[in-house]
């Protein structure tokens, strides 16, 4: 039996290669340091993730625990690692919302899922009170048949195993993991009622896809990396064959400064609201 993650924030959310372009100077301070400020500063620490404060320290609950916390746990048979995120809320007898949070790209080391939910997807939508999940991404991408089939598996266990309202699944995800939204959600509508990518532009085929489902995405004019004008073009064009979606431009973050999308991830959550009731 596993003991519940003991995370906090101590290293660099999504840090860029050495001399990666729209990397700012610390004025003072290391990336890692600037980070717990940031976090310290937003009330959050993965041991209080959105569970009001609350984690178990004992262990508790096996493969699919029920007590608010933070686990990192690894389902069989390809031991899929990811990071789940129970709210103080949860209770075991009432239908609860899931969110599927894809990481951003690097080196994946493993529960590395743990540190999106740390410092981006668990600040930013702790509102909406629901079973968060984090997987590791398996195959250096999201956008393959493999990484599909680790999720949707992954996806068809947590709905097994806690009483999940299908009206309220949200799939979300940064840079790789927001090209991994477009395209997980693209290809797997009827897992999903919303869909929330940010910081990546969408595949050359969504375009032609049949959306169902509502999409939010969330994009900064200064990204360096997945640059904002063709992404606008993109999300325009799916937009105007009929897709509900809301497309935010945010202004003065680089695409490395992950943990400042906290505050437009949260002004997401009466969109998400509104689409879960």
């Amino acid at each position: 039996m596993q003991e519940p993650a003991r995370f906090s924030p101590q290293f660099p959310l999504y840090s860029p290669p050495s001399g990666a372009p729209g990397q700012r100077p610390s004025a003072g301070l290391t990336r890692r340091s600037a980070l717990r400020l940031f976090l310290a500063g937003a009330g959050w620490l993965m041991a209080d993730v959105a569970c009001g404060g609350s984690r178990p320290t004992e262990p508790d609950g096996g493969a699919f625990p029920v007590r608010a916390g933070i686990y990192q746990r690894t389902l069989p048979p390809r031991n899929l690692r990811y990071t789940l995120a129970i709210p103080n809320s949860f209770k075991s007898d009432q239908a609860a919302s899931l969110i599927l949070a894809l990481h951003f790209g690097g080196q994946v080391t493993p529960f590395y899922g743990g540190l999106f939910l740390d410092g981006l997807v668990g600040p930013g939508l702790q509102e909406l009170e629901a079973i968060m999940v984090a997987p590791d991404a398996s195959a250096g991408t999201w956008s393959s048949p493999e990484s599909e089939a680790n999720v949707l598996d992954l996806l068809s266990a947590i709905q097994s195993n806690y009483k999940i309202d299908p009206r309220r699944t949200l799939i979300t995800g940064y840079s790789m993991g927001g090209a991994g939204t477009w395209y997980l959600a693209a290809r797997n509508q009827k897992r999903f009622t919303a869909a929330l990518p940010m910081a990546a532009r969408p595949p050359a085929d969504a375009v032609n896809v049949a959306w169902e489902i509502p999409i939010y995405a969330i994009h900064s004019r200064q990204d360096e990396v997945v640059p904002f004008g063709p992404t606008e073009t993109a999300v325009n064009q799916i937009k105007a064959r009929g897709a509900s979606v809301e497309f935010v431009a945010v202004e003065g973050i680089t695409h490395f400064e992950t943990v400042r999308f906290t505050g437009p991830l949260r002004a997401a959550v009466p969109w998400v609201q509104k689409v879960w009731k």
